[in-house]
């Protein structure tokens, strides 16, 4: 809040609040709030009745010759946010803006009902693969055990050999919810850090994925968000599945859709050099 007296603001808690928790990629934010021409018709006149945007830069923190090499451009542009207030101001409520939507593909994936286990949805989306998609859930957990822990596995590879697997690890559980880099590639040299805990140990979820190559970007409730990059080495780590151990896990929403290209619908395939995939 903002004491005019004073002219000066007045803090909600104690300590700082991390808008995001993927551990220093998501950086350089700016925001702009404007008035669409939908509003301007309405009547509107107050830059406060219309939409306030934020972005961001999505860092490539993982630095090393080989992959500076191999990745190009370091840095990649975040998805641009739409942010409100909620009701009681404590809180920055935040979703990806809507004109994401006409980089909609094909919906590969939709269910809506009284609830799926974890197995019953894997045994669908068993042969679904992607690495750019978004995926819409909204889940609730149940747990068994005082330890649990459920979610999603994107760029999963189904493949465990001698050296590994790889896949990168959504969790909602016991601990808080996270994402979980420690598997997320067989490259050596890439870091794998993993980032801030979201000290959140709540039953329900509704969570927004978007998975675009190197770019992992979570949104849960509506009130945090996780951005982070994944280097998988193979080329066949781009499976999803969901995982559920002893969180009862009960899955009410599923829609994953594939996404295109922003320059080009059909971009050219991911460059995995002359690794392949594993096997």
């Amino acid at each position: 809040s903002f004491d005019k007296e004073s002219c000066r603001f007045i803090p909600d808690n104690e300590q700082p609040q991390l808008f995001d928790r993927g551990k220093g990629v998501y950086t350089g934010q700016n925001g702009y709030c404007f008035l669409t021409e939908e509003d301007i018709a309405a009547g509107k006149t107050q830059y406060t009745q219309g939409r306030t945007v934020i972005y961001a830069i999505a860092q490539g923190k993982d630095a090393g010759t080989q992959q500076n090499e191999l990745s190009g451009w370091a840095h990649n542009f975040a998805i641009p946010l739409e942010l409100w207030l909620s009701d009681d101001g404590t809180q920055v409520l935040r979703e990806p803006i809507k004109e994401i939507e006409s980089l909609y593909g094909e919906t590969v994936y939709e269910y809506e009902g009284a609830g799926k286990n974890a197995e019953q949805i894997n045994s669908e989306i068993s042969a679904l693969r992607g690495d750019m998609l978004r995926i819409d859930a909204e889940f609730t957990l149940a747990p068994l055990q005082e330890a649990y822990e459920s979610g999603f596995y994107v760029r999963y590879n189904p493949v465990e050999t001698i050296l590994g697997t790889e896949h990168t690890k959504i969790v909602f559980g016991s601990d808080g919810v996270y994402v979980d880099r420690k598997l997320s590639t067989l490259w050596d040299y890439v870091k794998k850090d993993p980032g801030y805990t979201w000290d959140n140990k709540a039953k329900s979820f509704g969570v927004t994925i978007l998975l675009d190559r190197s770019m992992l970007e979570v949104y849960v409730n509506g009130v945090m968000s996780f951005t982070t990059r994944i280097y998988p080495k193979y080329g066949n780590s781009d499976y999803l599945r969901l995982f559920d151990e002893n969180g009862g896990m009960n899955v009410t929403k599923l829609t994953i859709r594939r996404m295109k290209g922003a320059f080009t619908e059909n971009p050219e395939p991911a460059y995995y050099g002359n690794v392949g995939d594993l096997a």
